[in-house]
């Protein structure tokens, strides 16, 4: 409210890739050649996000808890199950096992968002997201991965650990969920 203006803020989610990668001396940002996919919530300027590059997908600014929960299931699905197996996001779709457990961990997290009373897309919708993802970036080492490599503190505590205090307090059980904190606890420190 600064000098009398309106503060409005926008939402943005990303649903493509980016690493940063070092070749000799030089360190550089590089893409995922998927498409490059992002979903606004709030006011913006489509003309100019459109001539970015970007497809962008356009949400009303009262769904942004909706289009938070999309990308959060997304995260809550592949960040802790992939970190705990040390692979990129696109080796989810060659293991049929850890395929089989990203969908009860997608299950489980919807789970809590509809106790929340967070509108989603039909369950398959948001699956596919998930798939989408681990395909469009199938070679990139995710955040909670990267971190854990380079030392960093992790996100697990604002994720994972987070969905496992949400469910507790709506008195959720997330046994796949439960169990995933607990090995990446144990097994990556």
């Amino acid at each position: 409210q600064e000098l009398g203006l309106k503060r409005s803020f926008t939402r943005a989610a990303c649903w493509w890739g980016a690493r940063w990668t070092t070749t000799g001396a030089q360190t550089q940002l590089e893409f995922s050649a998927a498409p490059r996919m992002t979903t606004i919530c709030g006011p913006a300027d489509l003309t100019f996000w459109r001539q970015s590059g970007l497809s962008i997908e356009a949400l009303p600014p009262h769904d942004h808890l909706t289009l938070e929960w999309r990308k959060a299931l997304t995260n809550l699905t592949l960040n802790g199950l992939m970190t705990l197996h040390r692979a990129p996001n696109g080796a989810l779709l060659k293991n049929s096992d850890w395929i089989a457990q990203a969908r009860v961990l997608h299950l489980e997290a919807r789970a809590v968002a509809s106790a929340l009373a967070v509108h989603l897309d039909p369950e398959a919708s948001t699956w596919k997201e998930v798939l989408d993802t681990a395909q469009n970036t199938s070679e990139n080492r995710n955040s909670l991965l990267q971190d854990l490599e380079a030392g960093r503190a992790w996100e697990l505590p604002w994720l994972n650990e987070w969905l496992l205090e949400t469910a507790r307090g709506l008195q959720i059980s997330l046994p796949q969920n439960t169990a995933l904190v607990q090995s990446l606890k144990l097994n990556l420190k």
